[in-house]
């Protein structure tokens, strides 16, 4: 997941790093221009892969088949959080996009995380035009805004969209 201890690459640590001899140090947080250029790099391929796979999203939900299993029976069994994040994540742009906004407000890195793997847009904005950035940075939620900017691509520069104010005519 996206978080900041220990030994990081680019300022962030993800699932199987422990071992891996090419992870740099960390990222001087005062000043985040100082960011190598290859994570930003990595970051603006992530975001373009994610947003082809959620391009291939259908908009509307298909019918859904019910599936039997069979006479198999079912059993539990723990799932570690990665795992579970990558659960339940929307058959359809617009589901995607709400367990985006879902994640943002939450502070939910790990579940930002699955979302970018599996495909989303990351620059997408509400029905009141807040990007998910914008939530995380609204909320407080400063490893959720790392992610976003540093591990997904997400743009830093897209103005707002207000409202419009302007009395009707007639």
């Amino acid at each position: 997941a996206c978080t900041r201890d220990g030994k990081v690459r680019g300022g962030f640590r993800f699932d199987g790093d422990e071992d891996d001899p090419n992870i740099d140090g960390g990222v001087n947080w005062d000043d985040l221009s100082t960011l190598p250029e290859r994570v930003q790099e990595e970051a603006i391929l992530r975001k373009a892969t994610s947003l082809e796979a959620f391009n291939a999203l259908p908009t509307v939900a298909a019918t859904q088949k019910v599936l039997k299993r069979n006479g198999q029976r079912n059993t539990f069994k723990a799932l570690p959080a990665s795992a579970l994040a990558r659960m339940y994540m929307g058959l359809t742009q617009s589901q995607r996009a709400k367990e985006l906004n879902k994640a943002a407000v939450k502070g939910d890195t790990t579940r930002l995380e699955a979302l970018v793997n599996a495909g989303v847009d990351i620059d997408q904005r509400t029905e009141y035009g807040q990007a998910a950035l914008y939530v995380a940075a609204y909320h407080n939620h400063f490893p959720a805004v790392c992610c976003l900017l540093f591990f997904a691509g997400a743009s830093a520069a897209l103005p707002p969209i207000l409202p419009d104010t302007s009395p009707a005519s007639s």
